[in-house]
C-alpha cells in the first residue's frame, strides 16, 4: 500500500483547491492511513509489546528475588549496608510494578525501544515513496512540497503521541496487576497527578517523534527506506555508545580540568539526551515518576526545539529543490 493507491482514489487537485488547512489534514491522514495498512506497523507493535513484557518479567524476577533475601528466604543481607542497599532495591523495582510509578518503567522503555522501532517505522513510510515514485502524483496535481513535509510530520506526531499513550497504559496495566501480586500498594493519584501523567505522555511522545523525524530526514536524504532507517538507527546507536564512554571516563576520572569539565558535557547535547530530561522534569512532581534530571530544563527544552526546527527544515529544504522526475 502506498501513496499512488490513495491518491488514485480522488481527485487531489480538488482537494487542495479549498485551503492549506483542508490540504494538510488531507495529507496527514494519507500518511496515517498508509501507516495503518501496514503490515510492518502490527509487526513493530507486537514487538514492541512483547519486549516490555520481557522486562516486565525480568523486573518482576530482580523483585522476587529481592524480596525472598528480605525475608530470609534466600542468602539475605549480611551488614547494615547490604540491608540498606536492599531497602534501596526493594524500592526501586517495587515502583518499576506499581502505578503509578510504574508509568516511569513503561515510559523509559517507550524513549529508547520504542523509539528505535518507530524510527524502522518512519524510516519506512517516508522512504518508500522514493522507492516507488509515487511522491509524483501528488506534487503533479498541485500539492505544495511544504504541505506534503507538513503532513508527513504531523502524521509522525500523531502516531508517537498513540505510542506514547499506548505504553503508558500498559505500564498502568502492570502497576494495577503485578504490584498488587506482590503484595504492594497501589498509590493514590491527584488532579495535579493526572496533570503530571498527562504532561509525561506528551514528553514521551515527542522523545519518540524526535527519531521519527530523524528517520524522516534521513530517508529525504538518502531517498529510501533504508537511507532513513540506517540513519536514525545509527544516531540512535552513536549516542548509546557515546553516553556509555563518557560515563566510563567520568567514572575513572579520565576528565578532569576545565578541558575535561567542558568535554564532559559533550552529552548534555545529545538529541535523545535532552528529550528524555524534558520527559524526566514532566515526571518528578507530585508523584515522582522519574527522579529530576540532571540537564536544567530550559537547556533540554532549547536544544530539543532546535533539533525539531533543524530537522524539519533541512527535510523541506532537501525536498523543495530535488527534481522529481528523475
Amino acid at each position: 500500500m502506498t501513496i499512488d493507491t490513495v491518491v488514485a482514489q480522488t481527485d487531489l487537485r480538488q482537494q487542495t483547491r479549498h485551503s492549506v488547512f483542508s490540504a494538510l489534514l488531507y495529507t496527514t491522514g494519507v500518511n496515517l492511513f498508509l501507516a495503518r495498512r501496514r503490515t510492518m506497523t502490527l509487526i513493530l507493535l507486537g514487538i514492541l509489546l512483547l519486549l516490555f513484557a520481557v522486562e516486565v518479567g525480568f523486573a518482576s524476577l530482580i523483585y522476587n528475588s529481592l524480596q525472598n533475601a528480605a525475608q530470609g528466604t534466600g542468602a539475605g543481607p549480611t551488614s547494615p549496608r547490604e540491608r540498606a542497599s536492599l531497602d534501596v532495591a526493594l524500592k526501586l523495582y517495587g515502583g518499576f510494578l506499581t502505578f503509578p510509578t510504574s508509568l516511569g518503567l513503561a515510559g523509559g522503555f517507550t524513549g529508547f525501544i520504542g523509539a528505535l522501532l518507530f524510527a524502522i517505522l518512519a524510516g519506512t513510510i517516508v522512504g518508500s515513496e522514493y522507492g516507488y515514485g509515487t511522491l509524483r502524483m501528488p506534487l503533479a496535481r498541485g500539492l505544495a512540497r511544504g504541505t506534503i513535509v507538513a503532513g508527513q510530520v504531523m502524521g509522525l506526531a500523531v502516531m508517537s503521541l498513540v505510542t506514547s499513550i499506548l505504553m503508558l497504559a500498559a505500564g498502568a496495566l502492570v502497576g494495577l496487576t503485578v504490584g498488587p501480586a506482590f503484595g504492594l500498594s497501589i498509590g493514590s493519584v491527584t488532579a495535579e497527578g493526572s496533570r503530571e501523567i498527562a504532561v509525561y505522555a506528551l514528553a514521551v511522545g515527542l522523545n519518540v517523534l524526535l527519531y521519527g523525524l530523524i528517520a524522516q530526514f534521513f530517508a529525504t536524504l538518502g531517498r529510501s527506506a533504508a537511507a532513513g532507517i540506517g540513519g536514525a538507527l545509527g544516531v540512535l546507536f552513536l549516542e548509546f555508545l557515546a553516553n556509555f564512554v563518557f560515563a566510563i571516563l567520568k567514572q575513572t576520572g579520565v576528565l578532569t580540568g576545565d578541558i575535561g569539565d567542558k568535554i564532559s558535557h559533550i552529552p548534555d547535547w545529545f538529541p535523545g539526551n535532552n528529550a528524555g530530561a524534558l520527559a524526566t522534569h514532566a515526571s518528578y512532581a507530585p508523584i515522582a515518576i522519574n527522579q529530576q534530571s540532571a540537564l536544567d530544563l530550559t537547556h533540554a527544552a532549547l536544544v530539543t526545539a532546535l533539533y525539531i526546527v533543524f530537522l524539519i527544515g533541512a527535510t523541506y529544504a532537501l525536498l523543495r529543490v530535488r527534481d522529481m522526475t528523475d
